[in-house]
């Protein structure tokens, strides 16, 4: 699978150096690219957990394409020693905390994690949504991902906000029903179960309840 990765990336990012003015370079990020840990059971239950963009992830115009495999390095060690080998996380991040607890509380059903995010790129550590280069080629890279990776859930941790890249990822949602408006949204692709909520950070309202609904759904989906 990371062989396949690996192409993938080096077919889609050949073109990086041209695709970006050096304005965007100068404000976007490096790619955010996927590498398989050790452990990772190709024919097990797996749930591809969506962030909206990487945070810290260096700069676009220090780029070069040779360091596709420091990405997808930088991937794996941070997947390895800050989400599947801790029971709890200090700092920060609380999307990379959810995800430890999104890996505990699946971990008794033997659901591997495979983190990703909408947007393959940010731009000044923020959003690059409204950038369609960034979209449409993050678009392109996440179905190849999938396909490769082949997960059999969706958590999209994301907010309504980019429900619209949803959208664009999946040309065919199915069952499609809003629980909660803005809260809490459920639907299959290719009958894969696959639900929306709040990004973790979230703090205008309670989102716990919703959180762990989503597991729940996950649990009981056969």
């Amino acid at each position: 699978m990371n062989k396949q990765l690996k192409e993938l990336y080096s077919d889609k990012l050949e073109k990086l150096d041209t695709l970006f003015t050096d304005k965007e370079k100068s404000y976007l990020s490096k790619p955010f690219l996927l590498k398989t840990y050790k452990d990772f059971n190709v024919s097990g239950k797996k749930i591809m957990i969506f962030g909206q963009e990487p945070h810290i992830w260096g700069k676009l115009h220090e780029f070069k394409y040779e360091q596709i495999d420091e990405l997808m390095d930088k991937y794996e060690n941070l997947l390895n020693n800050k989400i599947l080998f801790k029971n709890k996380l200090k700092g920060r991040s609380c999307f990379l905390q959810r995800l430890i607890k999104v890996k505990n509380n699946l971990k008794e059903d033997s659901i591997q994690i495979i983190w990703n995010n909408l947007l393959k790129f940010n731009k000044n550590g923020k959003s690059a949504k409204k950038n369609k280069k960034v979209v449409d080629l993050s678009i392109e890279l996440v179905k190849k991902e999938i396909e490769i990776l082949k997960p059999n859930f969706f958590l999209f941790q994301t907010g309504p906000q980019y429900d619209f890249l949803i959208k664009k990822l999946f040309d065919n949602i199915d069952d499609s029903k809003v629980i909660v408006k803005k809260r809490l949204w459920k639907f299959k692709v290719d009958n894969k179960l696959a639900l929306r909520i709040n990004h973790p950070c979230t703090r205008r309202f309670k989102i716990k309840p919703y959180y762990y609904k989503a597991i729940s759904e996950i649990k009981k989906y056969k």
